[in-house]
C-alpha cells in the first residue's frame, strides 16, 4: 500500500525516476510508462487517477491493488466525518470539518515539536492524554521518554491513523501502551504522582469541555510527580468571533489544581509544574 497526497501526485506528473511517497517519507524509484506509473512491488497507477489526486487537496489517498481509495470514513457510533488531509509536512486528522492541528503558519511537524519542547527534558513515563495520529506519543519516545501512555475515546481516530505512515511507530513502538477509554474516567484509576510529563492536547472545548474542567486538571496533578511538567494545548476557539479566553481561563484553573502555571501564547497554551 502507498499513500499520496497531491503533493505527491504533482511530483510525480512533473517528475522522472525517484519521487518521494508516503506523505514525504519513503523515496521511491517510480517508472513511467505511457499511461501510467509503476511502483515498486508492481503497483500501478493511472495518470487519470493521478490527476485527480493532484486536483483534491483536501484528503489524503490510498493506492492498493492498483485502486486509489480516499482514507476517509464516516462512523454512525459518533456521527462524524473522520478523514486524513494533507499539509505541507504531516498530514493532520480532520472531523468533521474540524482539523485537530494547525496547519497555518505552523504545520503539524513543527506543532508537535513545539509542545515537547516545551516539556523539555523528557525522561521517564510520559502521559499522553488524547492519541489522534499517535504524533505525540512518538515524538515523547524519540525525545527520551522510557514509556508513554496515550489514551483515546474515540476508535474512528486510530482506525484513520492505521493508514498514515507517520503513524506506523505508534503501533510498532513497544514502549508505547495505548489504551481505548476516556481519558476523564481512566485517569481516576491512575497511579499518584507516576508520569514525570504530560501534554494534554483535548479536542475543543464544544466537543470535549469536561477535559478542561478543574475536576479533570486536579487528576493530571495528583498524577504528575513532584516537579513534573504538564503542558495543557487550549488553542484559541472563537477567539475572532468573541471575546472569550480560554487560555486565561485554563491558567486560572490550573492554577487553583496547584500547578505553577506559565503561558505560552506562541503555543497556545500553558505549561504546568508541579
Amino acid at each position: 500500500m502507498l499513500v499520496l497526497s497531491w503533493r505527491e501526485a504533482e511530483q510525480l506528473l512533473g517528475a522522472k525516476g525517484i519521487v518521494r511517497l508516503n506523505i514525504g517519507m519513503d523515496i521511491v524509484d517510480v517508472i513511467r510508462e505511457q499511461d501510467s506509473f509503476l511502483f515498486p512491488k508492481h503497483e500501478h497507477l493511472s495518470r487519470q487517477d493521478t490527476e485527480k489526486i493532484a486536483e483534491n487537496k483536501t484528503v489524503c489517498f490510498m493506492l492498493k491493488d492498483n485502486e486509489t481509495t480516499k482514507i476517509q470514513l464516516f462512523a454512525q457510533d459518533t456521527n462524524r466525518f473522520y478523514k486524513l488531509y494533507p499539509t505541507a509536512d504531516w498530514p493532520t486528522l480532520e472531523i468533521s470539518g474540524v482539523r485537530m492541528h494547525r496547519v497555518t503558519q505552523v504545520t503539524p511537524k513543527k506543532d508537535t515539536e513545539m509542545k515537547i519542547a516545551l516539556v523539555s527534558p523528557v525522561e521517564g513515563v510520559c502521559l499522553d492524554t488524547c492519541t489522534g495520529l499517535g504524533y505525540t506519543a512518538i515524538g515523547l519516545v524519540h525525545a527520551g521518554a522510557t514509556k508513554v501512555v496515550t489514551i483515546e475515546k474515540d476508535h474512528n481516530c486510530q482506525d484513520v491513523a492505521r493508514y498514515n505512515p507517520w503513524s506506523q511507530e505508534l503501533f510498532s513502538l513497544n514502549n508505547i501502551e495505548r489504551i481505548n477509554g476516556d481519558v476523564s474516567v481512566v485517569i481516576k484509576s491512575m497511579k499518584s504522582n507516576y508520569f514525570n510529563r504530560i501534554i494534554h492536547d483535548p479536542p475543543s472545548f464544544s466537543l470535549a469541555g469536561e477535559l478542561y474542567s478543574l475536576e479533570f486538571y486536579k487528576q493530571l496533578y495528583r498524577v504528575l510527580k513532584k516537579e513534573g511538567k504538564l503542558f495543557h494545548y487550549t488553542g484559541r476557539p472563537g477567539a475572532v468571533r468573541s471575546s472569550r479566553n480560554l487560555l486565561g481561563e485554563a491558567s486560572k484553573r490550573l492554577t487553583l489544581a496547584g500547578f505553577h502555571v506559565k503561558r505560552h501564547e506562541d503555543a497556545l497554551g500553558v505549561v504546568g509544574v508541579k
